[in-house]
């Protein structure tokens, strides 16, 4: 499943959003995308996420470190809900 399908599927389900606010890690964040049927690899998954995310709202650089290092899922929640308004 694309990237697209899976973060809307996320942002639908209030379980879903729970469980991916409550991750402390992106390897723990791609196991859940993963899961939940993303068939891209780790660095589509951080690219497309907050690359989209960019583009609603510029990163600063504590956000850039984030994203080159460990991002939480409360991080990425903040991403997918960016990108939903982009669809």
């Amino acid at each position: 499943m694309d990237l697209k399908n899976v973060v809307k599927k996320i942002m639908e389900s209030e379980e879903l959003k729970t469980r991916l606010q409550n991750l402390g890690s992106f390897d723990e964040v791609y196991g859940f995308f993963v899961a939940n049927g993303y068939d891209g690899n780790k660095m589509e998954l951080k690219s497309g996420l907050f690359n989209g995310a960019k583009r609603f709202e510029p990163l600063n650089d504590a956000d850039l470190l984030k994203v080159s290092g460990g991002v939480s899922g409360r991080q990425v929640l903040s991403a997918c809900a960016g990108l939903m308004m982009l669809m």
